[in-house]
């Protein structure tokens, strides 16, 4: 579909489900909830140990609380590893601004040997 593009994912935060060096198919950002999806954000205050970059693919969880009108609000966003060695990265509402969700994975492809 338009918008859907290949990228290389370094790293281990989300082994095993998505290997260090495995290519991986992205879509454009749906509408709707993000709760629980596998998301490539960049951020401004992420500085990636391998990379440089400020991009990170993660799994998507807010929290919110019910306000006293009724109505809710969030009060944080965590972007979290499947690999349970590393930490979630925190985000507030003051962070939004800083903060893009780039694209959505759709499929882990199979990572291309270095001897091909």
């Amino acid at each position: 579909e338009p918008g859907m593009f290949v990228a290389r994912v370094q790293g281990k935060s989300m082994e095993p489900e998505i290997p260090d060096g495995a290519y991986c198919l992205f879509r454009p950002p749906r509408d709707g909830s993000r709760q629980d999806k596998r998301l490539l954000v960049w951020h401004s205050g992420i500085d990636d140990p391998v990379t440089s970059g400020h991009y990170t693919l993660k799994v998507y969880a807010r929290e919110k609380e019910e306000t006293s009108e009724g109505s809710w609000h969030h009060t944080k966003i965590l972007l979290k590893p499947v690999n349970p060695e590393f930490e979630p990265i925190v985000l507030t509402p003051e962070d939004e601004g800083d903060v893009r969700v780039i694209a959505e994975l759709h499929t882990v492809l199979s990572p291309i040997s270095e001897t091909v």
